[in-house]
């Protein structure tokens, strides 16, 4: 069974033969203990926080929509909360990073 973070697209190998191939991002099981970037509710509608938990450095994030146009843009804080207001936002799937200078983490965001 596939989820429904995947995308299903239409290919056509040959003139003589249709299918299906499966798009979407991997999806990594990840050690609660071990999870640096915590998002929730997902799916939103209006208000979206995350935390990132990580020691050293500055951070980036950036909520980006599925064709990569950047939709919000800040520097979280450490160890705390951060509330994005996604209310004006389109209805679809987004992808939110964290970049510092120990590593990327991206997660999946659903507006509703």
């Amino acid at each position: 069974m596939r989820s429904v973070d995947e995308v299903r697209a239409k290919y056509l190998e040959n003139p003589t033969y249709f299918g299906y191939q499966w798009l979407g991002m991997e999806q990594n099981q990840i050690n609660p203990q071990e999870n640096k970037l915590v998002v929730y509710p997902n799916p939103v509608s209006n208000n979206l926080t995350f935390s990132y938990n990580e020691n050293g450095g500055e951070a980036n994030y950036i909520l980006t929509d599925m064709m990569g146009k950047i939709e919000m843009t800040g520097k979280p804080d450490r160890n705390e909360s951060h509330t994005l207001d996604v209310s004006q936002l389109n209805p679809g799937i987004y992808v939110l990073s964290v970049i510092s200078d120990n590593g990327n983490y991206t997660t999946k965001v659903i507006k509703y």
